[in-house]
């Protein structure tokens, strides 16, 4: 698994049905509300795409329910935002781009929506007047 934190309305799959069967409804069926039966007739659409085996596993934990499916498991915009924000300050932007390969232009982006939002963020480039020699 992958050390990024997923969706909400896609933890419960992936935990109870098994990664692969929540990596297999993102690409399979990414941004819509699936309903998954009780019964699977011979040419339902979850088993025809997604597999018997995975289709079997979701249908013995979520028979009866619609879901959600998120267009991505992972949030990586957040985990972007939270890895330019840790390392803004502490590191050139040119070096914080090579490493999280995004722009110098999204890096000054993700920084100026955090001050909006009201984040302190630190800049490491401005001396501290009040800093004691």
């Amino acid at each position: 698994m992958r050390n990024l934190p997923l969706y909400k309305t896609m933890e419960p799959i992936a935990t109870l049905a098994g990664l692969d069967v929540a990596e297999a409804l993102v690409a399979e069926f990414g941004g819509a509300t699936i309903y998954v039966p009780a019964r699977y007739h011979d040419r339902h659409e979850l088993p025809v795409r997604l597999g018997a085996e995975r289709a079997a596993r979701l249908q013995a934990h979520f028979a009866g329910s619609s879901l959600q499916i998120t267009t991505r498991l992972y949030r990586e915009a957040e985990q972007l935002r939270d890895s330019v924000l840790a390392l803004y300050g502490r590191r050139r932007v040119v070096d914080i781009c090579a490493e999280l390969r995004v722009s110098a232009r999204r890096v000054y982006e993700i920084v100026a929506e955090a001050k909006k939002g009201g984040r302190t963020v630190v800049d490491g480039r401005q001396g501290d007047f009040f800093q004691k020699p």
